[in-house]
């Protein structure tokens, strides 16, 4: 089960987690269970989708202080950025 949303760890940033069928974070996904990224000062993920290879794809904004743009993430399905 992966969920997506928003965290304040710092700033705002796109951020992942993923449990085990028992409802525990799978440790094996990211750090402990959970993955984040900052692309810029302030990141809303608004949706997330899983893809036939099991990357994960984020979709949201990213504020930069001035402008805030459309902003899109893939993970691999451990958890690290994509590329």
């Amino acid at each position: 089960i992966i969920v997506g949303g928003t965290s304040i760890f710092g700033s705002p940033r796109f951020t992942l987690a993923r449990y085990t069928t028992a409802g525990a974070l799978d440790a094996t996904f990211g750090t402990a269970g959970i993955a984040r990224t900052n692309i810029a000062i302030n990141d809303v993920l608004e949706d997330i989708a899983i893809q036939t290879d099991n990357k994960i794809v984020a979709v949201g904004s990213a504020f930069d202080g001035i402008t805030s743009r459309f902003a899109l993430v893939r993970f691999n399905a451990d958890g690290s950025l994509d590329g």
